[in-house]
This record gives C-alpha cells, structure tokens and sequence, in this order.
C-alpha cells in the first residue's frame, strides 16, 4: 500500500500502519510498528509525516525561544516550569520513537495538552519593568 499511494495512503481510517506497510502479509490480528513516526507515515503516507513532522519542529524551536527568553525574567519559578514542561514533553516523544505511548490516547492526550501548554507559556514574554528589576537585583548581589 505504501508503494501505490506513497503520498496519502488511506487516510486516517486505513489499516493498521504494518499491514500498511508490508502489504501481502496476512495478518490474523492489527499490528502497529510502536513507533509513532512509522505509525503517522503508515496512517497518513509522506504528506501527513511531513505534516506532522513541520508541527513538531515548529512548535519545539518556539518552545525554545521561549525556554530561552524566559531564563531572563525575574520570576525563575516560571522558567524552571517551562523548561520542566518541555524536558518531559521532549523525553515522551523521544519514548514514542522506541514504544507505543502516543499510539492511544492515553499518552496523546497528555502530551499534546502538555506540548500545547508549553506553546502558550513560551509566548510570555519579560515586561518592562521585570527586566529592570532583574538587571537591579544582579548588581546589587
């Protein structure tokens, strides 16, 4: 299936990413690579791993700018959360690429509601005055 539609395969509703991936095997039950990489280019073919490969470079170099940005803010708490946030964001899909955690929706959800979570904080950025207040504390310390 993956030579004749390399670029859309089935869709979302195809069989299971092995069968997809090794057609002319008979399978008795649905087999999945426990690899979430193979498991959306089995799912979604070239096109929706390139997809879903552009959503996660974007959203992990925006997180880092953010992790970045906010090590200059007066608040440390913030940072050491955002950079907690995107550790263990980055450490579950680093899992993903050797198991089946973001196959089910018992780890997806997590981690995209996390990943999500990490997107909106990284978007904080230091107020005015907060810069001020950081370079002030520095010099006196």
């Amino acid at each position: 299936m993956l030579l004749a539609k390399p670029l859309t395969l089935q869709g979302l509703d195809s069989l299971s990413p092995a069968r997809t991936l090794r057609p002319g095997v008979d399978f008795d039950t649905d087999e999945y690579a426990h690899n979430i990489a193979l498991t959306v280019l089995g799912r979604m073919g070239i096109v929706g791993l390139g997809l879903w490969a552009g959503f996660l470079l974007a959203s992990y170099r925006h997180i880092l700018r953010g992790v970045r940005a906010s090590g200059r803010l007066a608040d440390s708490r913030f940072h050491e959360r955002l950079t907690f946030v995107s550790a263990y964001t980055l450490a579950v899909f680093g899992a993903a690429l050797f198991g089946v955690l973001l196959e089910s929706p018992f780890g997806a959800i997590p981690y995209y509601f996390l990943l999500g979570l990490a997107i909106k904080w990284a978007e904080r950025r230091p107020a005015v005055g907060e810069v001020e207040d950081l370079v002030a504390s520095q010099s006196e310390g």
